[in-house]
């Protein structure tokens, strides 16, 4: 039976609570795009996304994840709490009970985006730029593990996605300075620890001390 995995978009909550086993099987499906057992192999629908959240208050209980893991999310954000203004609405919105929402696109239509972000194209300086970044954060003494190859590709696809909502057919280089931090922040180890607040803060230093090429 096809289980949850089998969907366009997974919510996957507090996923540091899930165990090994299924924190490996959920690697295969963001890494392959499919699902195998016992030497079968079954394609996951197109598109794929998967959302997760981790639980950082709470230790016990919770399993690390891998960096082979991290490494496949694009972007890790931290959503801290809301303004009064913001819960106020929160509030508002909750008052009458869980609302039901209706489908804004097609499946059609985002794979349409998709492909239409990929199309977006890239001046050799602005490639460039995302490399120097990358060997930054390798070369940094206050980086023990920098960015993969990977994570240099992810940011290339990120800023394509990002210069296509901005209504542009190319990458510039401000698109790579806003979207860095949180595109590499998960990737990097800084000291001993994989903190993706202080990932994020190096990362910021980096794109503050690396020139853009011309």
């Amino acid at each position: 039976m096809q289980g949850p995995i089998f969907a366009n978009i997974v919510i996957a909550d507090e996923l540091n609570r899930t165990g090994l086993r299924t924190q490996s099987a959920l690697l295969e499906a963001m890494a392959e795009g499919a699902v195998s057992s016992d030497g079968e192999v079954w394609q996951l629908p197109k598109p794929f996304l998967i959302i997760a959240t981790q639980n950082l208050i709470e230790t016990y209980g919770t399993f690390p994840l891998p960096n082979s893991q991290l490494d496949r999310f694009m972007i890790s954000m931290q959503l801290g709490l809301p303004t009064q203004e913001e819960e106020i609405e929160i509030l508002r919105r909750a008052e009458q009970g869980t609302r039901k929402v209706k489908p804004l696109l097609s499946q059609g239509e985002i794979i349409e985006m998709q492909e239409t972000a990929a199309n977006v194209q890239l001046a050799g300086s602005v490639r460039e730029y995302i490399a120097n970044l990358a060997t930054a954060t390798r070369q940094s003494e206050d980086i023990s593990v920098g960015v993969s190859p990977r994570g240099s590709t992810v940011l290339q696809r990120a800023c394509q996605a990002w210069a296509a909502f901005d209504g542009r057919s190319f990458v510039i280089s401000e698109d790579i300075q806003d979207l860095a931090s949180y595109v590499w922040s998960h990737r990097i180890i800084v000291g001993v620890n994989q903190d993706t607040a202080s990932g994020r803060q190096a990362i910021k230093d980096l794109v503050r001390s690396v020139p853009v090429p011309l």
